[in-house]
């Protein structure tokens, strides 16, 4: 019987996850270490090269077995597979495109009992969902949610997003703000910390590479952060830190 990451984001031990095809073989020996089964995605066509492999763009994990997907998948064996592991897949209400606001729809970061989004960017077909249960919706004006959130734990996240820091403070949530600067994206001045870091236990916490192009100061901050909230780092690679787009934790052991 598969067991389902139950609260999204958060999973306890992870077996599975969602991670974008085109930058697996960097990170192949170190999930074989940790035991983990990707399922790579391809790029998503609707969107221009710099993002079409970011799953966070493209897949919103709704917990359990649900997942709504971009429509850009709706003939991909991708789906097709992840059904046959038992995902009930949905889609999204609208087509995505590469201009902002239209890449954003499944952008938005659903953990424990909170869903930080911008209710202005996200898909209709999120919203229904997340209007359907008893979560405390954060609305904020960053389109890009996920990419700028590092979900902790269910009452702890890291942003690069300022107006996104002192929303979540307001509901109760612990926040540190940390600057986006130093991560590396591929065609932008700067990538996310929500799309360089992913969960994979209740303790530990995946960073793409390592932190030592952020300030001395910036990094005792962030591993303190962590620290204090029982959390362990995992640095997947030795490259600088790099956005890939994050993670989907959806199968436990």
């Amino acid at each position: 019987m598969k067991h389902y990451v139950h609260y999204p984001n958060l999973p306890v031990d992870c077996y599975g996850l969602i991670i974008c095809d085109r930058y697996y073989n960097i990170f192949k020996n170190k999930f074989a270490e940790l035991n983990i089964r990707p399922f790579l995605m391809p790029d998503n066509k609707r969107l221009p090269c710099d993002i079409s492999y970011h799953s966070d763009l493209s897949f919103f994990h709704a917990g359990d077995n649900r997942i709504i997907a971009s429509r850009s998948y709706l003939d991909e064996e991708f789906v097709c597979s992840l059904r046959n592991e038992g995902f009930e897949i949905r889609f999204f209400a609208d087509e995505q495109s590469g201009k902002y606001p239209n890449d954003t729809g499944g952008n938005v970061c659903y953990f424990g009992k909170y869903a930080v989004l911008n209710r202005q960017t996200a898909d209709p077909a999120i919203l229904k969902y997340l209007d359907s249960t008893d979560a405390v919706q954060i609305d904020v004006k960053q389109g890009y949610t996920k990419c700028s959130i590092c979900v902790l734990d269910e009452n702890s996240i890291i942003t690069g997003d300022r107006i996104t820091a002192e929303k979540a403070a307001e509901k109760g949530l612990d926040v540190l703000f940390s600057d986006p600067a130093f991560i590396k994206l591929e065609g932008f001045s700067h990538g996310f910390i929500g799309g360089s870091t992913f969960k994979i236990t209740s303790e530990k916490l995946c960073f793409t590479g390592v932190l030592d192009a952020f300030p001395d100061d910036e990094m005792n901050r962030i591993l303190d952060f962590c620290e204090k909230k029982g959390i362990e780092p995992v640095f997947l690679t030795d490259m600088p830190l790099f956005d890939i787009g994050g993670a989907i934790p959806v199968l436990e052991r």
